[in-house]
């Protein structure tokens, strides 16, 4: 076993860069869309924006892991600059992650928040609308914990992490503000203002054009950036972390062999079109993750099946799980699952 990982580990490609290079297209593309088409246009263009701004955020997952590409220098660049983009302080990010894999229960876990606030709820409808509307605390929560100053972890930060993470803050602010100039020279909302708002915010000199231009950068920075962002990414980030982690305890509970170290995870079979939405960088071989965290997501597919053949059901030393079907089968699940939270803990 230990001479296939480290054959698994050893492997160097650039599929994670070919991917990044591949969605930035797709950005251009899309911001060109903002640009040029009808407002009518930002029902489908929105959604897309959101689901490029998701791959950003999962390419930090793997350059947290440093698994993203051969070049150590390149992977860390990639990766304070890509979450940055979104908002996310690498660094802190990079803690808190570690955390997560460290967690022995979810009682100790920084990202049981999303999963068990959902398992919480009763199963139905009641589930349901605390996966969606949760979205909205768990942004809270994540911008506390890895954003501008976020703290990352509770251990003891040493002072050359804590300057990476001052570093990383300031850059989260310039592309921010990058953004929201963005957004406001090629959406140019000024034209929907009425002739009467224009001629009030003239008679007030700079302080009018100052409220006008800053009505216009929010909205824009909005449209452009943070709705796909908090609306569309944590969402669908939502969604996987609650199959992932929350799926996994609610089998668990019909599984006599588990006898994993860690928090419980699953492996997730999905369509094509269902792994280009929810798992980019092969994220629904998600167990397999958690066992071996530094393998490179491209030889995932086959730790899966080194995992399948040492560690069957009877055996089970890993806690090695797996979902024969797809994410919206496994999230109809989480949702009406009879799992009880206050039953089993």
């Amino acid at each position: 076993m230990q001479e296939e990982l480290k054959q698994l580990r050893s492997s160097q490609q650039w599929d994670g860069i070919f991917i990044i290079a591949l969605f930035a297209c797709l950005w251009c593309l899309v911001t060109v869309g903002y640009a040029t088409m009808d407002r009518l246009h930002l029902f489908w263009l929105i959604p897309v924006m959101g689901w490029v701004q998701y791959y950003i955020v999962i390419s930090g997952h793997e350059a947290v892991h440093r698994t993203l590409c051969p070049s150590k220098s390149l992977n860390e660049f990639v990766g304070i600059l890509g979450q940055a983009m979104v908002g996310v302080n690498f660094t802190a990010y990079r803690l808190q992650h570690i955390d997560h894999h460290r967690a022995p229960t979810h009682e100790t876990d920084p990202d049981a928040h999303i999963y068990m606030g959902v398992l919480k709820q009763s199963p139905g409808v009641k589930r349901f609308i605390w996966l969606t509307l949760g979205t909205f605390i768990e942004i809270l929560i994540k911008i506390r914990q890895k954003g501008v100053e976020g703290y990352g972890t509770k251990r003891n930060i040493k002072p050359l992490v804590q300057q990476s993470m001052r570093r990383d803050s300031v850059l989260v602010i310039l592309c921010q503000l990058m953004w929201m100039g963005l957004a406001w020279a090629i959406l140019d909302l000024r034209s929907l203002w009425s002739a009467s708002m224009v001629s009030m915010f003239d008679e007030y000199g700079w302080l009018g054009f100052g409220i006008q231009l800053g009505c216009e950068l929010v909205a824009s920075y909005a449209l452009y950036w943070t709705i796909p962002l908090f609306f569309v990414t944590v969402f669908l980030n939502r969604c996987r972390i609650v199959i992932e982690h929350g799926l996994a305890l609610a089998l668990v509970d019909n599984i006599s062999t588990f006898n994993g170290p860690r928090i419980p995870t699953v492996e997730v079979h999905p369509s094509k079109l269902e792994q280009w939405i929810f798992s980019p960088f092969m994220f629904n071989f998600h167990g397999s993750h958690h066992a071996y965290m530094t393998v490179p997501f491209y030889n995932l597919p086959k730790l899966n099946a080194l995992m399948k053949e040492r560690f069957p059901l009877e055996d089970n030393a890993m806690g090695f799980i797996e979902f024969p079907k797809g994410y919206l089968q496994a999230l109809w699940m989480v949702v009406n699952h009879s799992y009880s939270v206050s039953e089993q803990h």
